[in-house]
């Protein structure tokens, strides 16, 4: 696919993602409430009590089986001794696979003949977006997500030929989150509308590829299905049943009143597209009013590139992938919570990139201009990105440090020390205060 060597650009944006990532985990010491959920399970099942959050009760507590198994391996590898180094093997893990996305993107923005500075800068984008890199370093199982997403992407470029390829990353795809069913099923529509950002197969061809692709996934996906079916009562994780009274009804008219309003969040309309690029829950406030704008137009741009007249079709694959993840994260889940949104990240910012590449495909007198224009828009985007996430950091150490350190782990270590150890916890941050407590929640 690539060659990475020390003179290679791609080199140095995989070295350069990977510092990214690592200084950003050092200078925040991030752990999202959600890992200390899943460790918790984790740590379980490497001390022979069982997958499962309270000892003797099968629970399906989390969504993600790489987010419970990865951290499982992280603490079978240390030993079990230190959560710390766990959390850092575990980091070291998705760290190396948001580079494996970082590179994919990139490869895949070269191989649509996109110029090479805006097909770096693509890969760049994605190693600084702030909720993707805090969400790949927070012990989320965000990175993995992103990783397949780009390979899937990859291999879709690839055409009918690569089914292989497709199997096994829309086997990770529901590894990483089952609902990735979704992304799966919208990628691969967007594919059969607009080709596969080269050119336009045959509809048999990519039928019968994607049916083979679906045999992979089945053999590589099945078990971890019917494991969990006789394990927990159920495959659908007990997380999302619990969740699923909070969902109105369906209903088609809403359905698409959703899709028709879908790119105009940057407006108002109350969607998840507006959220994209944004700090996690931003809307609390304390953000410049400009960044803020910015972000919510850029993103309802990409939503809308699809209908634009003169795009190329990778444009239209990208941004239909884009749109159609948000109609369901928009209207399916009662919030859309900042975890969801990296999944959106590598279709929103490749698709950006080669919409602006777009722009100098025009006549030859003016293609040098808007190639350098593109160039320059992309990178001032970039760094835009880079100091959004800078800041971003700044927030989540001073609130890992307020919140979850003096409050809610303070909480569980007084808990472990003068509760009853039968005694049975009540609350709805289940993560530090659970964990740290050790009791029955």
């Amino acid at each position: 696919m690539f060659v990475t060597t020390p003179r290679n650009p791609l080199y140095i944006l995989a070295v350069s993602t990977a510092l990214i990532a690592v200084f950003f985990a050092a200078y925040t010491e991030h752990v999202w409430e959600d890992y200390y959920i899943t460790f918790r399970s984790s740590k379980n099942l490497v001390e022979g009590n069982g997958l499962v959050f309270n000892v003797g009760e099968r629970v399906h507590t989390f969504t993600s089986p790489l987010g419970v198994l990865t951290p499982a391996l992280a603490a079978f590898i240390t030993g079990g001794e230190s959560d710390f180094v766990s959390l850092w093997v575990f980091r070291i893990m998705s760290i190396t696979a948001l580079v494996g996305a970082v590179l994919l993107l990139s490869n895949l923005a070269q191989a649509w003949r996109i110029p090479t500075g805006l097909a770096l800068l693509a890969g760049a984008w994605l190693a600084l977006d702030g909720k993707t890199v805090d969400f790949s370093i927070n012990g989320m199982e965000s990175a993995f997500l992103v990783l397949f997403l780009s390979y899937a992407l990859w291999g879709h470029m690839r055409g009918s030929s690569a089914w292989k390829h497709q199997g096994v990353a829309w086997a990770g795809l529901m590894w990483a989150r089952p609902d990735c069913f979704i992304h799966i099923s919208v990628m691969a529509l967007a594919v059969f509308l607009f080709g596969n950002g080269k050119r336009m197969e045959p509809k048999r061809d990519l039928i019968i590829s994607w049916l083979k692709a679906g045999a992979v996934n089945t053999a590589l996906y099945l078990p971890w299905f019917l494991w969990a079916w006789a394990y927990y009562g159920t495959p659908v994780p007990h997380t999302v049943a619990a969740k699923s009274g909070l969902t109105a009804p369906f209903s088609l008219f809403a359905f698409l009143q959703e899709f028709v309003l879908l790119p105009f969040g940057a407006a108002g309309v109350d969607n998840s597209v507006r959220h994209t690029f944004l700090p996690a829950y931003h809307e609390i406030g304390g953000w410049n009013p400009v960044v803020v704008m910015v972000s919510k137009v850029l993103a309802g741009l990409i939503a809308l590139a699809w209908l634009l007249p003169r795009v190329s079709r990778r444009t239209r694959v990208l941004s239909f992938t884009f749109a159609g993840i948000h109609l369901y994260l928009s209207y399916f889940p009662y919030y859309c919570f900042p975890w969801y949104l990296p999944g959106t990240i590598p279709f929103a910012v490749l698709g950006g990139i080669s919409l602006l590449a777009d722009l100098g495909r025009t006549s030859a007198n003016l293609r040098t201009l808007q190639r350098n224009l593109s160039l320059s828009g992309a990178g001032l985007i970039v760094a835009g990105s880079g100091w959004l996430t800078f800041e971003v950091a700044r927030q989540i150490r001073t609130q890992q440090q307020l919140v979850e350190n003096e409050v809610r782990q303070a909480i569980g270590e007084f808990l472990r020390e003068n509760a009853d150890e039968n005694d049975t916890v009540m609350l709805e941050t289940l993560g530090y205060i659970g964990y740290f407590s050790g009791l029955r929640t």
